[in-house]
Order: C-alpha cells, then structure tokens, then sequence
C-alpha cells in the first residue's frame, strides 16, 4: 500500500478562489503542513471566463457575480496547488460543454469532465459532473449554443450515457466525486444531525428524493475508498459498508473527521446472548440497556433483538404469515355498495345524506416537470400533490390516448388480469410513436426499453468500506474545506512516488472513451442515446479499445496529461456588467481535439466556423414547453449582435 497523500476537500466553490486558496494555506499552517497534493472542489465552481458567460450560468440575476476565477484564466493570478473539480449545478455550463471529455479551465485546474477516471501518482480518481433529474437523465447532450431558457437549465442534468461508462469500470478506484450526494447516502450517517441543520432535506429522505440516483449507482459499483459530495451546503460524514458489511470502533486517528475515527473498520457482527426467562419477550430498549460490555457490545443486542422472540411469539408470528400467504383466504373484489351519512346542521338538526365521488386513479407514472433547478441546495423539490385531470371530451381524446387509463408496466400480467376491466390498461410503452409525435415535447416520456442483463461485480473491486464527506460552501454557516490524509487502495503498475504528482490518464478510462465513442450524440434535440448493450458486449469492446491504447498511448509514453490550456475567449472586460443578455459563441477548445486524437475518436465536438457562424444565426432553439414559467424567461430573443453574439432577452430568476 501506497504511503498517504495529503489533499484538501472543498464543497461548493462558487467563484471564490482567492478565499478558498487563503483558507487552505491558513488550515495547512495549523497542521504544519507545508504542502498539500492536490485540491478537489465539489462543483459550482462557477467558472466565468468573462461576462458574457454569465449568460449561460443557471443563477438569479441578482446574485450573478463574476467572481475571481478570471484572474486565473487570464493569467493575473496562478492556482498555487494543483486544482480538480467536477460541475455542479451552477456552472458556465458553454465553457465546461467545450471540454466533454475534461481539461484545463485555467492552468493549473483541471476540469473532470462529464465523467472521468484519472491518476495522481498513486492516486485513482473517479468523478461525474452535475445533478440528477430524471426526465433528462435518459436523454442525449442536445444542449448547444445559443441556448434557449430550458438549455441553460437543463445542460448541467447527468446523463446516463456518461453514467454508462463510469459503470464499466472493473478495476479498483480510490476517490469518486459528485456535486449531488449519492442516493440515500444520509441514512448510512446521523440524519437527525442532518435534518436539525437542513430540515426541508427530511421529507425528500423519507419519500427517496434526497440525492441523486446515478451517484449512488456509481458509489455501489466501484466502491472507492473515499467520496466526497457538495450541493447541500451542509457538513455530514459517516462511514458505510458494501454488501451488508458492519462498521466496529478502531483507535481514534487525527487526521481524518471525527465520524471516520470511530467507524472505519469493516467487520462482521457477532449476536450477542441475551438473558431472558422462557416465554418472556424482552423490549429493545431493555435488550440495550441490560446488555454488558462496551457500547459495541451493547448495539449489537439491540440489532440482533429481533432473533430472541419467546418460543410461544415466534410460533403465533409464522400462523400468521402462513394464513397472509394461503392463496384460498386472498380477499375477493369488493361488492358495489352505497356509503351515507348525516349531518347535523345548527338547531334545526336538519340532516343531508352525502355520497362520496368515485375514487379516481392516479397514474404514479406521471413525470413532474420541474422548470427550474433548486435554489434552497435540496437536490429536488416537492412535487405538487398530484390532481385527477378533468375528463376531456371524447372529441379531443380522438387519436391521443390508446387506453382510459396508463398503469405501470411493472405489475405482474398475473394480477393485472384479475383487476377489473377498466384498470386493465396497456403499458406505457404501447402509446405508438405516430400518437406521441402529437404530445407536446414536455409531456413525452422516453420509451421504456429492457434493462440488459448485468454481469457479477467486478472481482477486482474488494474495497467494502467508503467514507464519504460532503462540506459546505464559501460564505455558508459550515466549514467548506478540510485537509485529509488519503490512503490510496488501488493497485497500478509503474506509479510514479514522486512529488509533485503529475496528473495523468488512466489506461482503462481511455479504452472505455474509446469504446463508447460511437454512441456519444451531441447537440441534436431529438437524438435518442443508444440502447444499453449491457456489461458482456461492452467488455469485449473495451478489452479490444485496451489493446488499442497499449500499443498507441502506453507504449508510447503518453499517459501524461499535457499542459495544454489556451485561452479561447476574451478575457473579463470591467466594462461589460456581468448582467449582459449578449451570448458568448461557441469556441471549440483545441484541448478535446487533442484528447479525441490521442484516444483515436471522432471529435463529435469539432465545428466549423459556416457551421458556427449558421448556428448562432438561427437562434436558440424554441422552448419545447409552452406553459414554461414567465419568471424564468429571457424575454424576447432578438438576433441582434452584440459583443460575443447574438444578443438575448430578459434573464430568468433561477
């Protein structure tokens, strides 16, 4: 195993750089640390080259600022550290769409890309870049300049052909970084310190809202040692373990958060005897309380009281289970009957007989069109309480819908079939394509397709334990960054011990890029993202891509990723107010031409300056959604030119 690096974790950084690399220096001299390896930023880096940007950066007018990082695109000022960070929600979503596949922002701040895996000496980073949303997830990168109100919001959702390749990864990583929190991640942690903090956060964790899905997907496949998360603007850390693995106490370390010093260990938990006379039952909080030994000791007699049921119990709880599951006592469709009551009305007692409404059905399929990212750090907000739509006429039904009522899919075709009639509906997926043409584009949902099947997890993946960390943001009311000791657990071949590091590309990242290259689909609204060929047919791909990238950028000595930042658009101009409603254009950034030509790939990216000059003067493209919130509009867009571009309207309010 490899010795520690010493790396500072950052949440959020909303353009405060200056703060972020003076705080750093200000904690490395309280740990007497004269250096650190690196610096990983969480997202909403917020990096605005100059003003025009601004205008493609999902933030409120009012609270748009410009920010310090164009002092270090333009050369004013040099990061002092080498710098990582992946996109988060609030980002020059133009800038960072001109480096898919990753790149240099500024020297010295690397930009991960919509997804990577990279190397740092011994060090293996995997990271992924947005928020989850999960109308767009299944849907290609279709957003390209000039974006429209819905581009700008909806450019920094994760997709799930990105995800795709993150889960392809069969080979141990050491980090994984994401802006929103994995699914479900609070639960393995305090959550009531959490929700004391952030309390609108306790209802999305109750109904399963609370972090992104794909993250989660990402966390459970590769497992790394560490994950670090943003987003929230709240401190939390907790420790949790793989496939039912348990946490146990260890010796309290200085260097890491104090919810890692005591949890961070797996190990399996030994049931505990409990003392009990024949027949009783004892409670929980008596099981806890009477346990001997350490605390330990005394949490696993309350995790294990549910073994220790008295002879009598145990025999009473299996009749039960046994008369739920006898097919011959499962309950019959309800007879037709009348419910009446009366009402007593003042002191004339006059009394009214009321007949409740038909209960109508609700479709749990509909999707709730969210048309503006979280401004309060929750990663999604609640949905309106659904409403029964009024029945239209048969005449405006005529060629819309194929079935009064849509169900999900899921339900087994055993129990559909003894549902009444009216319920025995088709699934979503029957809507034929000439019908969903006809739908408003918001309304459309993606056509289900079969999940491939999947293959075991990957042997060479054994980590079982993952500390996570998530801080807050310059400016909050938690501490936004901390210095770790990170001890890396991967195993790669001919790594370089020798600081400073030097960040390099990971041989099998490279060959799954490779591999997937055909699928990408970029700019085209309309374009469906290939289906999934699932892990067998992708690994014959990849292992063929990996041939390829041994002999032509291995053996070639190219693993190196090279210093290569150049700046493609004006630098900050004091004149130009951060408010401006001009478009920046396009600038294909020579850093992806480069990656696409080492990788041997198509640069999907790559435009011409007709094909520039054409986009831009079409315009944005219209709003797929015609009811899209007026306060989120820009107004008029208008073609006239301006400085950068086209010029736009009114700005939206987030």
């Amino acid at each position: 195993m490899s010795s520690p690096l010493r790396i500072a974790t950052v949440g959020c950084g909303h353009g405060a750089l200056n703060e972020i690399y003076h705080n750093l220096s200000v904690e490395m001299g309280k740990r007497s640390w004269d250096s650190v390896d690196c610096v990983i930023i969480g997202g909403d880096f917020q990096s605005l080259r100059n003003s025009n940007d601004a205008t493609c950066i999902s933030v409120p007018p009012k609270y748009k600022s410009m920010g310090d990082f164009h002092e270090y695109y333009s050369g004013e000022r040099v990061a002092p550290v080498l710098t990582i960070f992946c996109g988060g929600n609030h980002e020059a979503g133009n800038y960072l769409f001109e480096l898919y596949y990753g790149g240099w922002v500024a020297p010295n701040i690397y930009y991960l890309g919509a997804a990577n895996v990279l190397r740092l000496g011994p060090l293996r980073i995997s990271g992924m870049s947005g928020i989850w949303k999960g109308y767009d997830y299944g849907k290609s990168h279709y957003e390209r300049l000039p974006y429209n109100d819905e581009d700008v919001q909806s450019i920094y959702h994760t997709r799930e052909i990105d995800v795709r390749k993150l889960l392809q990864v069969r080979t141990q990583v050491d980090i994984g970084l994401s802006h929103d929190w994995p699914r479900a991640i609070e639960k393995s942690g305090d959550s009531e310190a959490l929700f004391r903090k952030k309390k609108h956060l306790r209802e999305d964790s109750i109904h399963g809202r609370l972090g992104s899905k794909a993250a989660r997907d990402v966390l459970d496949r590769l497992r790394p040692a560490y994950w670090f998360s943003a987003h929230l603007h709240a401190r939390f850390a907790l420790t949790m373990g793989h496939d039912g693995t348990a946490i146990q106490k260890t010796e309290p370390s200085c260097d890491e958060p104090l919810e890692w010093r005591y949890a961070s260990v797996a190990a399996p938990v030994t049931p505990v005897k409990a003392k009990s006379s024949p027949g009783e039952q004892t409670s929980p909080e008596k099981a806890f309380d009477n346990a001997e030994g350490s605390e330990q000791t005394r949490l696993e007699a309350w995790q294990t009281f549910g073994a220790r049921v008295s002879p009598k119990e145990r025999a009473e709880n299996e009749r039960i289970r046994s008369e739920f599951n006898d097919p011959s006592r499962a309950p019959t469709a309800p007879s037709n009957f009348q419910v009446t009551w009366r009402e007593v009305k003042g002191d004339n007692r006059e009394m009214t007989t009321h007949k409740p409404a038909a209960p109508q059905v609700q479709n749990d399929d509909e999707i709730a069109l969210d048309s503006s990212s979280s401004e309060s750090g929750s990663p999604s907000s609640s949905p309106p309480a659904k409403r029964a739509a009024p029945a239209p006429a048969p005449a405006a039904m005529d060629g819309i819908c194929e079935s009064k009522t849509i169900m999900d899919d899921s339900i087994p075709e055993n129990v559909r079939s003894k549902l009444p009639t009216s319920l025995q509906a088709a699934p979503v997926d029957s809507i034929s394509e000439a019908i969903r043409s006809k739908l408003p584009a918001s309304l459309t949902q993606p056509v289900r397709r079969p999940e491939p099947p999947k293959m075991s997890h990957p042997e060479a993946i054994k980590n079982r334990v993952t500390k996570f960390l998530a801080l807050d943001k310059p400016g909050g009311h938690g501490p936004y960054l901390e210095l770790l000791e990170v001890k890396p657990i991967s195993d790669q071949p001919n790594t370089s011990l020798q600081r400073p590091f030097r960040l390099q590309y990971d041989k099998e990242w490279l060959a799954i890029t490779r591999a997937f290259a055909q699928d990408l689909r970029i700019g085209e609204f309309k374009a469906e993202t290939p289906v999934n060929r699932g892990d067998a047919e992708y690994l014959q791909s990849i292992m063929e891509a990996e041939e390829w990238i041994e002999k032509n950028v291995v053996a070639q000595d190219k693993l190196d990723v090279p210093y290569n930042f150049v700046r493609v658009a004006p630098v900050f101009d004091p004149s130009v107010p951060v408010t401006t409603l001009d478009t920046p254009p396009e600038y294909p950034n020579p850093q992806t031409a480069e990656f696409c030509e080492l990788v041997g790939i198509e640069n999907k990216l790559a435009l011409s300056d007709e094909e520039l000059a054409a986009r831009m003067a079409r315009g944005p493209r219209p709003n797929s959604r015609s009811n899209f919130d007026p306060s989120h509009r820009r107004g008029a867009r208008g073609r006239r030119q301006g400085r950068g571009g086209p010029r736009r309207g009114g700005q939206r309010s987030g």
